[in-house]
């Protein structure tokens, strides 16, 4: 019988005994209680965390476990299934993660519906941990740990030609053009938004992304291998675990495959603090490059 629910109030002990029995992470205990709290701050998707209480004493029984849901938001729903964000991350804790050596959650269940992009993500708690901050920027250190996390992202499936026939991604190249359609639309309502706020040439600037756009996903130019494609510091943690592993990254709705120097280029170009010269030296960026 599927485990899979897409309302987090339905998960009662009973329930999360046995996903944790399946998972092969519990073995005799039982989950007896359990509190769920919402964590995080997701847009199109719901995440909560869920203190255990168990009936006895086993060593690795895990405290508390992270699940992940829809949102409940039929807005941020409806946009989460057209852009296939849910299929995406349900595959990479399902078939992709353990292909990469990037730091994530354990993933204890994933489980989707296709037919209603219901899902239920069960993982691994990583707190305690230090989230990272879009907006405060982050230290050249938390930088140079970032830019390793990624190098483990892209270099196992690097320019690797199978990449292109995993479900997920087939099914968001088919809806591609439906993204392209509705651009111009998108983009009327950013200029109305932000005219007068932004300068009239760098707003005019917006007028080419769709033409950019199909360019981007057509140049087989460069090397592709697995992409965040939201690799940013809001999706990341650091010193995780009191310092167990210096980071993990979340949020894997947007992956796909594409070159992984994106991933790098969005990182640097809004990541650091100003305060520590908005870059790196140039020497230690070469030096991840050509490893």
């Amino acid at each position: 019988m599927s485990l899979l629910t897409a309302d987090p109030s339905r998960i009662d002990p009973e329930w999360m005994t046995r996903a944790l029995r399946e998972a092969g992470v519990i073995d005799q205990v039982r989950v007896v209680d359990l509190a769920c709290k919402p964590v995080g701050n997701g847009l199109v998707g719901d995440s909560y965390r869920f203190r255990l209480t168990y009936d006895g004493d086993e060593p690795n029984a895990p405290l508390s476990v992270v699940g992940k849901f829809p949102a409940a938001d039929p807005d941020s729903r409806r946009s989460g299934s057209a852009h296939t964000l849910y299929v995406r991350e349900v595959a990479f804790y399902r078939e992709l993660a353990a292909t990469v050596a990037i730091h994530t959650p354990r993933p204890i269940l994933a489980e989707i519906d296709p037919a209603t992009d219901d899902f239920t993500l069960i993982l691994e708690d990583l707190a305690p941990a230090r989230p990272g901050d879009q907006l405060a920027g982050c230290s050249i250190a938390d930088c140079q740990i970032a830019m390793t996390e990624a190098a483990a992202l892209h270099a196992p499936r690097w320019n690797d030609p199978s990449l292109d026939a995993v479900q997920c991604f087939v099914m968001a190249a088919s809806r591609r053009r439906d993204l392209r359609s509705v651009l111009p639309g998108i983009i009327g309502h950013y200029k109305e938004r932000y005219r007068g706020v932004i300068e009239p040439e760098f707003l005019d600037l917006i007028d080419r992304l769709p033409d950019a756009l199909l360019r981007y996903q057509s140049d087989r130019s460069a090397p592709r291998t697995l992409q965040h494609a939201d690799f940013r510091l809001d999706n990341m943690l650091f010193d995780v675990r009191g310092n167990t592993h210096p980071m993990a990254t979340l949020d894997w709705q947007t992956l796909t495959v594409g070159p992984g120097i994106v991933d790098v280029a969005y990182f640097l170009s809004a990541g650091i603090d100003r305060s520590n010269g908005g870059f790196m030296k140039p020497t230690w960026c070469g030096s991840i490059i050509r490893n």
